[in-house]
């Protein structure tokens, strides 16, 4: 079962992440406005926070938004993300995710 109250979308957003001051190569698998998860084969320990900062598309007000995770799954191909944010970053995601899935379905706002 499925318990996900969030749609997820699919994006090729550049996306930098970090642990413990070090960069984590890899690539977003699919975002949420509440998580993501994360393409990579780095290391890193379930439960541990990390810092995330994805590009918005050029039409938005700012051009990244920055968070912090928790990391809640662990597999071979990557780690599961739920964020712990401010509103402000939560509206600037929130506009992207919508803007992604107007795109896929060619609905203009």
């Amino acid at each position: 079962m499925d318990k996900r109250h969030f749609v997820r979308v699919r994006t090729n957003a550049e996306t930098r992440v970090t642990h413990s001051g070090k960069n984590i190569p890899g690539r977003i698998y699919d975002l949420s406005v509440n998580g993501m998860f994360f393409l990579t084969s780095w290391a890193v320990p379930l439960q541990e926070m990390i810092e995330v900062e994805i590009a918005l598309p050029p039409a938005a007000p700012e051009p990244s938004v920055k968070l912090r995770g928790k990391v809640v799954r662990v597999e071979e191909r990557g780690i599961g993300v739920h964020f712990a944010m401010e509103l402000g970053a939560y509206k600037l995601l929130r506009g992207m995710v919508t803007k992604i899935i107007e795109e896929e379905s060619g609905v203009d706002s």
